[in-house]
């Protein structure tokens, strides 16, 4: 029976630690790349676009006297379309290895004039599909922790997601999963 146990606990060790097949770089450069792109189409949004929230009762005149106006750029509705589509920029990245073996995501696109800096950069389908993968792992494990981090205007929602909620880009976090 203790036997039994010991195999079931391993098995479970196992798939825990190996993230169904997506490594921690990916998970830390998807993490990344989230923030980034949700941070991006929020600042592109139309800051006039307005949409109504609360209750949707009617009265007995036609009119929703418990709903009001808010900015559509940033708002709950706004960030969870944001998050249905946003593993599609992952065929944007490329993934970059430093002299110490380290990767990192990189965009290869640039945006409205910004300037990047590509070095050492690796593309292919493999890279692509990994970011996809971590990318979709964590929007289906973290989806309501990144509204509510956006929601709340953290100040810096890289950091909150990526080091303190999923632990994925810090080095402890690392450790733990290799």
């Amino acid at each position: 029976m203790v036997r039994a146990l010991h195999i079931i606990l391993l098995f479970v060790c196992c798939v825990t630690l190996s993230q169904c097949g997506v490594d921690k770089d990916a998970l830390c450069g998807a993490c990344k790349m989230i923030v980034d792109e949700v941070q991006y189409a929020i600042k592109k949004e139309d800051p006039r676009k307005m949409i109504e929230v609360g209750s949707y009762r009617l009265d007995s005149q036609g009119k929703m006297p418990g709903a009001k106006k808010i900015k559509y750029a940033g708002s709950e509705s706004h960030v969870t379309e944001l998050l249905e589509k946003v593993c599609d920029n992952s065929n944007d990245y490329a993934v970059s290895t430093e002299d110490n073996g380290k990767k990192s995501y990189i965009r290869l696109n640039a945006r409205d004039g910004e300037s990047i800096s590509i070095s050492n950069a690796a593309i292919g389908a493999d890279t692509t599909e990994s970011l996809k993968n971590a990318c979709h792992k964590i929007v289906g494990e973290y989806e309501d922790d990144i509204i509510d981090a956006f929601l709340a205007k953290t100040i810096d929602v890289k950091k909150e997601l990526c080091e303190e909620i999923t632990d994925y880009c810090t080095s402890a976090g690392r450790r733990s999963e290799l």
